[in-house]
């Protein structure tokens, strides 16, 4: 390629295989959140069909148990130190999405709008060391939903979009809203809705796409820089350019 388009000789390059460059990416970190707690969650089961897909992708999925992390309902007096101070439970829940790559949040609806359960975590996870949005900014975040009615819950992807979004997170315009909940999963809690299915798995897709971009920025803005380098790789067929195209 250099001998009539490039600019370097190929010894000069020293550049890393295929295969080594690839080997330098890392899995991507994804943090699932449930927004229910009650057994036999339609959205666990939800949630767990997901991770299952993200997982195929290479993803780590890690899920986070919003019940076990036992929040109190946020007043910002308990953050006082006579009071005891940021929960130790919000502080490592900031800690994981601050970690994350991206985020995965399936949730009932609650007259419209996501579960008391999760708008408390949420907000528990805004407070503390850093900044208050540090655990959503730039994330990508996709949001589903299921329930017995119809609809899926899907009033309440919105809300929880815009939520997201407020806090500077990226949500995927892929909607999963699950209606029928109850016959939509079989007794093994996989999900066999053949409409949703498909679905599912492109959401689940997109995330893991972006995840993995957003684990390995340092490696994609090397690669722009050394393709910026190069510089008339194109050789004799110029440069391409938006307008001719």
């Amino acid at each position: 390629i250099n001998a009539e388009y490039g600019k370097r000789p190929l010894t000069a390059m020293a550049e890393p295989s295929l295969y080594e460059f690839v080997s330098k990416l890392k899995p991507p970190t994804v943090l699932c959140i449930c927004g229910s707690s009650r057994e036999g969650s339609l959205n666990a089961k939800l949630l767990a069909a997901a991770i299952k897909i993200l997982t195929g992708h290479g993803a780590v999925c890690e899920t986070v148990d919003l019940d076990a992390l036992d929040l109190p309902m946020y007043n910002q007096d308990l953050e006082k130190p006579e009071n005891g101070g940021i929960p130790e439970a919000a502080a490592q829940l900031k800690r994981q999405l601050v970690a994350s790559d991206a985020i995965l949040i399936t949730c009932p609806e609650y007259n419209g709008f996501p579960s008391p359960l999760l708008l408390n975590a949420i907000t528990w996870a805004t407070r503390g060391e850093g900044g208050m949005y540090d655990g959503f900014k730039g994330k990508m975040a996709l949001c589903m939903s299921t329930s017995p009615g119809p609809m899926g819950g899907y009033r309440m992807i919105g809300v929880l979009k815009q939520l997201l979004m407020n806090m500077g997170a990226n949500a995927l315009p892929d909607t999963v809203a699950v209606g029928g909940g109850y016959s939509a999963f079989d007794e093994g809690g996989q999900l066999t809705d053949e409409k949703h299915v498909p679905r599912l798995e492109a959401a689940c897709g997109q995330l893991a796409h972006f995840a993995r971009f957003e684990a390995n920025r340092a490696l994609d803005c090397m690669v722009l820089s050394e393709v910026k380098r190069q510089g008339n790789i194109a050789g004799e067929y110029g440069n391409v350019t938006a307008s001719g195209m």
